[in-house]
């Protein structure tokens, strides 16, 4: 038998037993005075059967065989670094059995369907919660969704009352590989078709497609950063336009990995996210930064960053666009820069007083920043 489960034959309104509880046998979920719904309980373990648990050693946090199993795969602790259990020690796991509220399930299905029922409770940014409270509980920790989540849910640790509606135990079974009929998944008035994130040099692009069933107002994007609990708002100067399908993430900091999330809101305000997609930023992002101090008299500092080893002009321009001064145009390798612009030109000529711009070229990269020279 792929799935064996053994019931206690002792709840039969025992005294001993429960409190003289007693299994229900109907199946209207409708049990008489303090019962057990039989119903329930076997859906409830044949979730479990069907591979709603992780086999991973709770006691040690090691893998099984070595190998993570496709349930532990979606599971990430917020906050922590790194983030996915696949990617952490045996110690980290460990920990991260006794995280809650941070332990989640970040499978794109169950991401995508809870706000549809809608989910109210049980949930850190926009993934649902996992059972992982401290102390551990062995046989219930880590294979449950947290009690906290609201509506009650058939795969939480603890028996709540009757519940025929497998809800969101369906959708995690299409994360962990079963191929379920789309009917018994809710439908949604969005569906995204792609998103992924990509690191450039300004930051991080973000691009995403979707089908819609009905009009929509726009996006907003969400981001959390690997070793920090809470998320961000990255659209912060108001909506992405409903026709747009992609956003550069320019406030990224080097070296760090972040979690994006593209939410669709719909004509009453309510959002429709996608599921999350991870990229990581290297050491550097190419960027200008504000020249210092400015205005100036008699020199400025100018500060770049460049994100991988290429060709690196630092140039310059009066108003009228003339080039002034080539400060650097040579290659360089990643890294954070300093030049001094002591506001003479490429004679050596000091210039007047007025606005000047300055431009970074890098690889396929232009920015350009104003400053002020004052005597």
């Amino acid at each position: 038998a792929d799935i064996l489960a053994t019931f206690n034959s002792n709840l039969n309104g025992s005294d001993g037993c429960l409190q003289g509880a007693g299994w229900y046998y109907g199946y209207d979920g409708n049990p008489p005075g303090n019962d057990i719904d039989f119903v329930t309980v076997v859906m409830h373990e044949l979730g479990h059967g069907l591979g709603f648990q992780t086999f991973v050693t709770l006691s040690d946090g090691s893998l099984i065989m070595g190998l993570p199993d496709m349930y532990m795969v979606h599971l990430n602790r917020a906050g922590a670094t790194p983030g996915d259990y696949p990617d952490m020690s045996n110690a980290q796991r460990l920990s991260a059995s006794t995280s809650d509220p941070n332990l989640r399930w970040t499978g794109p299905t169950v991401t995508l369907t809870h706000p549809t029922i809608p989910t109210t409770a049980g949930l850190n940014g926009q993934y649902v919660r996992v059972h992982a409270p401290n102390p551990q509980q062995p046989g219930s920790s880590v294979s449950h969704f947290a009690r906290a989540v609201t509506p009650n849910e058939v795969m939480e640790p603890v028996y709540t009352g009757p519940d025929h509606d497998p809800s969101l135990a369906i959708s995690l079974m299409s994360d962990i590989g079963w191929t379920v009929d789309p009917a018994c998944l809710p439908s949604a008035p969005v569906a995204f078709e792609m998103v992924n994130a990509t690191p450039v040099d300004e930051g991080i692009e973000i691009r995403w497609n979707l089908s819609a069933d009905e009009p929509i107002a726009g996006f907003n994007l969400y981001r959390q950063r690997e070793d920090q609990t809470f998320e961000i708002l990255v659209n912060v100067e108001g909506p992405i336009d409903q026709i747009r399908r992609s956003y550069t993430d320019a406030g990224v900091e080097p070296g760090a990995t972040y979690r994006y999330s593209v939410a669709v809101i719909m004509p009453d305000g309510t959002e429709r996210r996608s599921p999350s997609i991870k990229a990581s930023v290297g050491e550097y992002v190419t960027h200008l930064d504000q020249n210092r101090p400015n205005p100036f008299n008699p020199s400025t500092q100018i500060g770049y960053r460049i994100a991988d080893d290429q060709r690196v002009r630092v140039a310059i321009y009066d108003v009228s666009g003339a080039l002034v001064r080539m400060l650097v145009d040579a290659s360089q390798p990643a890294g954070a820069y300093t030049v001094t612009w002591s506001g003479a030109n490429d004679e050596g000529l000091p210039v007047s007083s007025g606005v000047y711009f300055y431009r970074l070229e890098a690889g396929k990269l232009t920015q350009t920043r104003r400053m002020v020279l004052l005597k």
